[in-house]
């Protein structure tokens, strides 16, 4: 009788041993999961502010060249306003764009109030007027107009300059 209640106690010491180590493993395993989780949460919060760093710099790059395209913008208005002689500026298609000081008194209109308008009406262009600005656009290059080949804004003084084309770095026609 003794040597089966010696063996129950060895059955008995052998499950608590094998207890044991599934505790000991599950406690393990509790600590990787919480090593794993740990470290994926500072990595998603170093790749969170890694992503908004990448974003300020870019709104900070993107608010710069803003800033320097609004800058060159003004002093392209500057320019224009202070040019003595008459100005027009028209889109690929004809439409008036903008003007300068000089091209609204010579004109008798303010750009706002001519902007969009067909520059062939606004300067009162003959067909040979007409036929030079439609030259300029097909081949690039600039051309003189004639007076009598436009008008001033009231019919009474023939104008004469030249119509040369606004090119990008590229070399395209604005």
């Amino acid at each position: 009788f003794r040597s089966v209640l010696e063996k129950i106690a060895d059955v008995l010491r052998e499950e608590e041993r094998i207890r044991e180590l599934r505790v000991a493993e599950m406690a393990s395993g509790r600590e990787r999961s919480l090593r794993a989780l740990v470290a994926s949460s500072l990595l998603g919060g170093f790749l969170l502010l890694f992503s908004f760093s990448l974003v300020g710099r870019e709104n900070r790059a993107r608010a710069a060249a803003e800033a320097r395209a609004l800058e060159r913008e003004r002093q392209l208005a500057t320019t224009l306003a202070s040019i003595g002689d008459a100005v027009v500026v028209a889109d690929v298609d004809g439409n008036l764009v903008d003007m300068n000081p000089a091209a609204e008194t010579l004109l008798g209109r303010t750009g706002d109030d001519a902007k969009g308008g067909r520059l062939p009406a606004l300067l009162g262009l003959s067909d040979a007027g007409e036929e030079r600005l439609a030259a300029v656009l097909a081949t690039g290059d600039a051309v003189q107009i004639a007076s009598g080949e436009a008008v001033a804004g009231d019919g009474s003084v023939p104008l004469a300059g030249t119509f040369a084309p606004i090119r990008t770095e590229a070399g395209k026609i604005l």
